[in-house]
């Protein structure tokens, strides 16, 4: 009974350690990269940043790149955000 508990819950958290992964991957790559290296990482988040925010992931990766980002690069993607805020705020993600 342990071992078919332990499986289930293991299946049942594997978004959850995915999501991590996935924001844990981005900010290694952020932080090794630097802002000036990583502006094309930027650049695609502002670019698609509506298709990045509405994502079940987006948010975290948004987060991270808010996060790592030198003083232009947040006030774009800041600015890119609050510019869509009102839609974003109507958004029911899965």
């Amino acid at each position: 009974m342990g071992v078919i508990f332990a499986s289930a819950w293991i299946y049942a958290i594997q978004p959850v350690l995915t999501l991590l992964s996935l924001c844990w991957q981005l900010a290694t790559r952020l932080q090794r990269l630097g802002p000036e290296d990583s502006q094309f990482i930027y650049d695609a988040a502002c670019d698609h940043c509506m298709e990045v925010a509405t994502h079940r992931h987006g948010c975290c990766v948004l987060q991270r790149c808010i996060d790592f980002a030198n003083g232009q690069q947040r006030r774009r993607l800041v600015n890119e955000i609050s510019s869509n805020a009102l839609v974003l705020s109507q958004v029911h993600n899965a």
